[in-house]
C-alpha cells in the first residue's frame, strides 16, 4: 500500500494540498490511492477538481467504468463509492456529503485540458489520463476497453453467421 508522507492529526498541517479531502482520507472514506492519483495528475488545481479525481478513482476501485457528472446529478452516488462499511465506524455528516457533491460538480467543469480528451466527437483519441465522452468521465483504460468492446460487437453484429437459419426446418421434421 503506498503511504503518503503527509499525516493530519486535528488540524490541518499547511503542506497537505487539499485539507478538506485528505481528511476524508484520514477518515478512510477516500483511499490513499485516490489522493496519490489526483496529487499526481494536478498541478495547481483547486480542491474541487481534485475531488472530481479522488471520486472518479474511488468509483473505479468499485467496479464503474465511468461518472456521470451533469448539471446536479452526480453518477453513481459519491456515498455508494466511499468506503463506509462497519469497519469505519466514522459517519459523514449531511453538511458533508452535500459539500463534497458541490466540490465534485464544480470540480468537473474545471478539469485541465491537459489531462482530459474530449474524446465525443468519436475521432479522437485517447491520449490523456482522462477522457470526456458527453457527461461520462473516464479513466484512460476504461475508455480504451469499452471503445474496443463496443467495436467488436459491432464487428460481430455485421458478420454474416457461418451457420444459416433455415426458416422451414420445422416443416422438414
Amino acid at each position: 500500500m503506498i503511504k503518503l508522507e503527509c499525516s493530519m492529526k486535528n488540524a490541518p498541517d499547511k503542506s497537505i494540498r487539499w485539507p478538506y479531502l485528505y481528511d476524508f482520507v484520514r477518515r478512510k472514506f477516500f483511499s490513499e490511492i485516490d489522493y496519490f492519483f489526483a496529487n499526481k495528475l494536478l498541478d495547481d488545481s483547486d480542491e474541487d477538481v481534485a475531488a472530481v479525481l479522488c471520486y472518479l478513482m474511488a468509483s473505479a476501485q468499485n467496479g464503474h467504468l465511468c461518472v456521470t457528472i451533469s448539471d446536479d446529478v452526480i453518477t453513481p452516488n459519491p456515498l455508494s463509492v466511499l468506503n463506509i462499511s462497519e469497519d469505519n465506524d466514522d459517519v459523514l455528516t449531511a453538511e458533508e456529503q452535500q459539500r463534497l457533491s458541490k466540490m465534485i460538480l464544480s470540480g468537473k467543469k474545471k478539469l485541465p485540458s491537459n489531462i482530459t480528451a474530449d474524446v465525443s466527437s468519436g475521432d479522437a483519441t485517447a491520449t490523456k489520463p482522462l477522457c470526456l465522452y458527453d457527461g461520462d468521465l473516464y479513466l484512460q483504460r476504461h475508455w480504451i476497453y469499452e471503445t474496443m468492446f463496443l467495436d467488436n460487437i459491432s464487428r460481430i453484429m455485421k458478420t454474416t453467421p457461418a451457420i444459416q437459419y433455415d426458416e422451414n426446418i420445422s416443416e422438414k421434421l
